[in-house]
């Protein structure tokens, strides 16, 4: 709050309310805040409601920048940072699926590479095979690749577009390197690469084998109530 107080260029009425809410805190200690303050708070049953205002004050923090005048802050457009965003796109993605449904649980998935490594020194050069989300139900799984993107699909020499390979070669990975011959439903799960839309939707559908793979875009400039419905829509 007190960091808000001397950004430039802040709204007038959040300013005003800033300075009602520091009042509010007269005997609580002023410090120098660092990165690792955030680090060092171990939330438990008890005060885990701090959890979400304690990361909108860490985003906060994260993106004030020092301005030319002393003791003055710039406040940083995270959503001009193409990483941030893709970082914050997934993780929303993972949370809304473990919140607002029953039938999957939603989870990271660490997979296996499924290849035989023929000494010591190769494995340890394997990289790692993370999902974003995997869906897993009783009978059916499905795994989403988070992609925020300016444009959805790449476009050719000739003005033509294409699904991006890199992403396909990503899903597709995920998809035989999950496989497990004692798990039918690993046989038969869905990828979906899912991107924010931009100018107009996608969806595009394909098949390898029993996989269904599937390329969507969902429209996050709508009412709440919508986005939740194309989410939901999507991993019917």
């Amino acid at each position: 709050l007190q960091k808000l107080l001397k950004v430039k260029k802040l709204d007038k009425d959040l300013k005003k309310q800033v300075r009602a809410l520091l009042s509010m805190f007269p005997d609580v200690k002023r410090i120098v805040l660092r990165k690792t303050h955030f680090k060092q708070i171990r939330l438990n049953r008890n005060n885990r409601f701090y959890g979400f205002i304690l990361k909108v004050c860490e985003l906060i923090f994260e993106n004030l920048l020092p301005s030319e005048e002393a003791g003055k802050y710039l406040f940083s457009d995270f959503r001009r940072d193409e990483g941030k965003m893709r970082t914050l796109f997934e993780k929303f993605l993972l949370n809304f699926y473990r919140l607002e449904q029953k039938e999957y649980r939603a989870k990271g998935e660490q997979l296996t590479w499924q290849m035989e490594t023929l000494d010591e020194d190769s494995a340890t050069y394997l990289p790692t095979l993370n999902t974003d989300i995997s869906l897993i139900g009783k009978e059916r799984k499905i795994i989403i690749d988070a992609k925020f993107y300016k444009d959805t699909l790449s476009v050719g020499r000739y003005g033509n577009q294409r699904v991006r390979s890199a992403h396909l070669y990503q899903i597709f990975a995920y998809l035989m390197h999950q496989e497990n011959p004692m798990d039918k439903k690993t046989l038969s799960a869905k990828g979906i690469l899912l991107y924010p839309e931009v100018g107009k939707s996608c969806d595009l559908n394909y098949r390898y084998r029993e996989h269904d793979i599937q390329v969507k875009t969902v429209n996050l400039m709508v009412e709440w109530r919508e986005i939740r419905r194309q989410l939901l829509a999507i991993i019917r």
